[in-house]
């Protein structure tokens, strides 16, 4: 009965050893998958800001393009008002001679 008790003890403090290596295991596991989970979310932040870079620099690219546009546009303005400046002028001028004769 001895030997039973003995071998009964010897089962139960190698189930209590197994027990708290699974135990350890469980917290390394649980500890690493935070690990994971936080480097998960810090590339996905990472991510995030490399795809807000390139819509910034492609934003960038199509203001510069608009401001040349826009340059365009207003230099043709320019002109074309120099134009009728210049046709308002000669028919002013035509104008003040038809009255003067």
């Amino acid at each position: 009965m001895a030997r039973a008790l003995e071998a009964e003890n010897l089962k139960t403090g190698f189930l209590k050893q197994q027990s708290v290596h699974l135990q350890q295991e469980l917290q390394e596991s649980q500890s690493k998958l935070m690990m994971t989970e936080q480097l998960i979310g810090i590339r996905t932040h990472a991510l995030e800001a490399a795809k807000l870079d390139i819509k910034i620099g492609f934003l960038a690219q199509q203001n510069v393009h608009l401001r040349q546009e826009l340059q365009s546009m207003l230099m043709m303005t320019e002109q074309l008002n120099g134009i009728r400046n210049e046709e308002l002028a000669s028919i002013v001028a035509a104008q003040v001679a038809v009255s003067m004769k």
